[in-house]
């Protein structure tokens, strides 16, 4: 956990030279991309001596995924067939 608060804070001292106060958000997205990968890594290394494998089990459905991307691009079809036309527009936010 030390190594994470270090890891704020050098990457938190350069990026917010760089890039201002959105840099402590850039460094808090660079600590917490570091603390997902060592839990992955705590998780495979726990469970590698028996059949469960959790993160497997995280993952969507390639039926989910496939809703999910249609669903998408129907809402960019019809927020781009209802920005012309203001009371449709209207109901698309209001939906």
């Amino acid at each position: 956990m030390l190594l994470f608060s270090f890891l704020f804070l050098l990457s938190s001292l350069f990026l917010t030279r760089l890039f201002g106060s959105v840099g402590f958000i850039f460094a808090n997205c660079i600590c917490m991309a570091a603390r997902i990968a060592h839990s992955c890594h705590f998780i495979l290394a726990f469970f590698s001596p028996t059949p469960f494998r959790p993160l497997q089990d995280a993952l969507p459905s390639s039926i989910s995924l496939a809703a999910f991307a249609i669903t998408a691009v129907l809402a960019a079809l019809s927020e781009v067939s209802l920005a012309n036309f203001f009371p449709l527009k209207m109901t698309f936010f209001v939906i």
